[in-house]
């Protein structure tokens, strides 16, 4: 799993920086402005110092091939980077879709880091999704543990027999 290495607490404050600076772009999708800072290498005009700042802090785990953009995680794995549009539908193809099985928020974001697909809020997105699913939440309450099933020993005479 490429994302596995981080803990809980390390994600989540890894989703808030990107949060918090996804809203101080104006109008543009998450990552125009990393693609224009990795292709020219300096950063627009009328940005300002410190948006400057954290967009060079950002753009370090980003590089771009053949003029798509790509996240190079802990473990050094590249994982393409995609738009909102694509997010809402590799969520769906892997919550509810032919790959998908209605499976818990961190399990469909760990299919979709698998597959090598990334943007900085996948697992609070597959937490919303997963509270809007009525599958998810119809098959959430049966995987549960009702804690009185009994094991009963088996007897063995001889090796495959």
């Amino acid at each position: 799993m490429a994302q596995s290495n981080l803990d809980a607490n390390q994600i989540n404050v890894l989703e808030e920086e990107h949060r918090a600076y996804l809203y101080d772009m104006d109008g543009c999708e998450w990552y125009d402005n990393i693609i224009y800072y990795l292709q020219k290498m300096k950063c627009l005009e009328d940005m300002s110092d410190n948006k400057k700042r954290k967009l060079k802090l950002y753009a370090i785990k980003y590089a771009t091939i053949n003029g798509k953009i790509w996240w190079r995680n802990s473990d050094g794995v590249m994982l393409k980077c995609v738009d909102q549009d694509q997010a809402h539908k590799l969520l769906t193809e892997m919550d509810s879709g032919g790959c998908g099985g209605h499976y818990m928020a961190q399990t469909t974001a760990h299919k979709i880091l698998r597959a090598r697909f990334w943007w900085p809020t996948i697992f609070n997105d597959a937490h919303q999704l997963v509270r809007k699913c009525d599958p998810c939440q119809r098959f959430s309450r049966k995987l549960k543990f009702s804690g009185n099933l009994s094991l009963n020993p088996v007897d063995v005479k001889a090796p495959f027999q």
